[in-house]
């Protein structure tokens, strides 16, 4: 599996994907937490892209310096714990509690300060959990074609800030 890992980071090793982020680190222990919980087929393939190419692509999104990040559909958690470090706060929302519980404990062993991120079991079609207008940034990868796009998007629509961005990346055709 270890070997699969590295051919798989060899891919996504770019210009971007230095390692300048001493706070972060790399999924080392993503694997075995996935495996502990029986969801390891998604993490080999996670634990293979670096979280500093995760964190230069929040900077090119301008995903930073704000008071609260959202990440839906976080899953493991992989752009929610670059989130919180590069805001105050993030909180991570995934329908899947095992995929909640990985991604906090796999927060809580690559933190330093594990309590910028906090991840919530939930849906992006009742953000009950969040303020209105309080979130500056929500990001959203690969999930979205799996939502109620209207709740989902009524949803942002209360949560986010005035001015504050959203970013929306779905693995489809992407007609709604």
């Amino acid at each position: 599996m270890r070997n699969t890992v590295k051919k798989l980071r060899n891919r996504y090793l770019s210009p971007y994907a230095n390692r300048n982020f001493e706070t972060l680190v790399e999924w080392q222990n993503l694997i075995d937490i996935a495996e502990k919980y029986g969801d390891s087929g998604y993490a080999i393939q996670q634990a293979a892209i670096p979280s500093s190419f995760l964190a230069k692509r929040l900077l090119q999104l301008g995903f930073y310096n704000g008071e609260l990040a959202l990440d839906l559909g976080c899953g493991y958690g992989q752009w929610t714990i670059p989130l919180g470090i590069l805001n105050e706060k993030a909180i991570g929302v995934d329908l899947h509690s095992k995929r909640v519980e990985i991604a906090k404990e796999l927060a809580g062993q690559s933190l330093k300060q594990p309590t910028v991120v906090k991840f919530i079991q939930g849906q992006a079609e009742k953000l009950d959990a969040i303020q209105d207008g309080s979130v500056d940034f929500i990001y959203c990868y690969g999930v979205f074609m799996f939502l109620n796009q209207q709740k989902s998007l009524a949803e942002i629509s209360r949560v986010l800030k005035p001015g504050g961005r959203l970013y929306i990346c779905t693995n489809s055709y992407g007609w709604w």
